[in-house]
């Protein structure tokens, strides 16, 4: 006898009302998807990520023992809207004494144009103009400058640690001098007597208008008695500049992306807002000459380096139309706004609505004393 076996399955009835259902499922899905309620979980769950991330890096500092934070790097299209995160690091200073800089030091070389009368007491020094080369003499450097003078080894690992924005502390002139990019020139026209063969001379990019005034320093090497028995500046043999040599320093490093660490996007469309229009009420970061804003921690958890008790960042959707400052009318338009806020004093965080029409100070929550943490 022969049996016969079937095997379950679906009737065409059944698939038909299936394929019913999920059309309509799916249907409800994007009318969710495109309302102000998928709208404002998107928002919030920005706020949320942006947050973590803040409380990652405050994490990392009292792991650490050393400044940690995020970079908001602009996007490129519009610097004024930031879309990805980068960890960063503030590594230890560089002193003047330790293995990389160890037998360095810094030249500070000032031209100067010379005018001397038939008294020695009327001799004259005008550092700002430049005094001009002797027919067949060896052209000297076309103006005021820092020089660092260090061996050729310590060059090339010089050349790979210190970087643009970093720090030149030098206590013994009360100044601190800021490197730009590139951080120096290798191989400039240096200074008489500041270069031999064992050694190399770099000159160091720093804005001309930050070097310290030196006053008398910069050329008492020069000064001699006279006649009269006070001690006046005499026109030098050579080099006819000043010039003044330290060697106690210190580079003071800027913070810079953690080695390994991938940077973090918001999800698609969300943005922290920078608007210049807005920042006089929100006090973003500082941006710095590439356009990224640092938010550093200490180990303690304060933020370094705040000049004001509160730091403000706007997040919404930047598909929707800015209309935040002055809030208007049409202040719908922009769709949810969250004001994520760090206390810089104790690094507490937290976020607040935008507070919106009549109200005169859209920012009154961020300022409300509520979780300030002051």
């Amino acid at each position: 006898m022969i049996r016969r076996t079937t095997k379950p399955g679906f009737t065409l009835v059944e698939l038909l009302v299936a394929m019913a259902l999920a059309v309509v499922l799916l249907a409800l899905a994007i009318g969710v998807s495109q309302s102000s309620a998928f709208d404002s979980q998107k928002v919030v769950g920005s706020a949320d990520r942006l947050t973590e991330w803040m409380i990652a890096a405050k994490s990392k500092a009292l792991r650490d023992k050393a400044p940690r934070g995020i970079r908001l790097i602009p996007d490129t299209a519009n610097p004024e809207i930031i879309r990805e995160i980068a960890y960063i690091e503030q590594p230890d200073p560089i002193p003047s004494n330790g293995p990389l800089l160890l037998g360095s030091r810094l030249t500070f070389y000032y031209p100067c144009k010379v005018t001397q009368t038939t008294m020695p007491q009327n001799v004259s020094y005008d550092f700002d103009n430049l005094l001009p080369v002797p027919m067949g003499a060896t052209p000297a450097p076309a103006g005021r400058g820092v020089y660092l003078t260090l061996s050729t080894a310590q060059l090339a690992t010089f050349s790979s640690t210190v970087q643009a924005n970093d720090l030149i502390s030098i206590p013994e002139l009360r100044c601190v001098l800021k490197l730009g990019s590139p951080t120096h020139t290798t191989n400039p026209v240096a200074p008489p007597g500041v270069n031999n063969a064992a050694t190399a001379t770099i000159l160091l990019n720093v804005a001309a208008q930050s070097l310290p005034d030196l006053g008398r320093n910069v050329y008492s090497i020069h000064n001699s008695s006279t006649l009269d028995g006070a001690a006046h500046p005499q026109v030098p043999a050579s080099p006819t500049n000043g010039t003044l040599m330290v060697s106690n320093f210190s580079i003071i490093r800027a913070a810079r992306p953690i080695l390994g660490e991938p940077t973090q996007q918001l999800p698609s469309g969300m943005a922290v807002d920078v608007r210049a229009a807005q920042t006089t009420s929100l006090n973003p970061p500082a941006a710095d000459v590439n356009g990224n804003r640092d938010i550093l921690f200490a180990p303690t958890g304060e933020v370094i380096g705040a000049t004001e008790a509160l730091t403000v960042l706007l997040l919404r959707d930047a598909n929707l139309p800015n209309v935040v400052a002055p809030l208007g009318a049409n202040y719908d338009q922009a769709g949810q706004m969250i004001l994520i806020c760090l206390y810089n004093k104790t690094g507490a965080i937290a976020t607040q609505p935008v507070n919106p029409p009549p109200s005169p100070d859209p920012y009154r929550f961020a300022r409300d004393g509520i979780n300030t943490g002051l």
